[in-house]
């Protein structure tokens, strides 16, 4: 894989480099307000579902709630794709694909997070494992989280943050006065790359 322009997954470290920049996307879309606002909704009518589920299980054979809940999560699967394709338009058509689930898993994190807050879980999506091992990126992937983050604010949020806003403030961090806004174009640009990835090689199961 090429560390700018990547189009597919050769190894364990680009693996690793695809599934680090879709779960700091899903980590980054979950602050936004138009997602927070998706999720309260989510919470409330899968609260419903599943109570009315746990009535009916009482008297009913488990592979029959079991086809139920996962029609349910087909059915909240689809609003989540509606969601990101009217209210996110500047996210690419085929991420909508992965990105659906991703968002209702880490729902999921979120929700059991608010009920078992001595019990917390972070959410992340699994890394494949190709046959060649690869290497991993350096920092742990800082880097990639980095990339992605600007990646969100400049193309994604709103309102966006502009790419000399984010050079200025990588500036100021990295303290160096030079014009730093390639370094936030490069960043956003490998960020997108590394999420065009995502569509061909990362799979989200649902949970119940």
């Amino acid at each position: 894989m090429a560390h700018s322009t990547p189009d597919q997954v050769e190894n364990f470290g680009d693996a690793w480099r695809v599934t680090t920049a879709a779960g700091a996307f899903v980590i980054a879309l979950v602050t936004d307000f138009r997602i927070d606002a998706q999720y309260l909704r989510w919470r409330a009518a899968r609260e419903v579902v599943e109570g009315r589920l746990e009535a009916i299980g009482q008297g009913a054979d488990l592979e029959s709630v079991r086809h139920s809940m996962n029609t349910y999560i087909a059915t909240e699967r689809a609003a989540t794709e509606r969601l990101i394709r009217e209210q996110l338009p500047s996210i690419p058509g085929p991420w909508v694909f992965w990105l659906a689930p991703a968002l209702v898993e880490a729902f999921l994190t979120r929700r059991h997070n608010e009920r078992h807050p001595d019990d917390e879980r972070q959410f992340k999506i699994p890394v494949e494992r190709p046959a060649l091992p690869g290497r991993k990126p350096r920092n742990n992937g800082d880097d990639i989280v980095r990339n992605v983050n600007w990646f969100y604010r400049a193309t994604v949020k709103l309102p966006a943050d502009s790419v000399t806003a984010l050079g200025d403030e990588y500036a100021a961090t990295v303290r160096r006065n030079n014009d730093a806004r390639s370094v936030i174009q490069n960043g956003i640009d490998q960020a997108r790359s590394l999420l065009d990835v995502v569509s061909t090689h990362v799979t989200i199961e649902p949970s119940l």
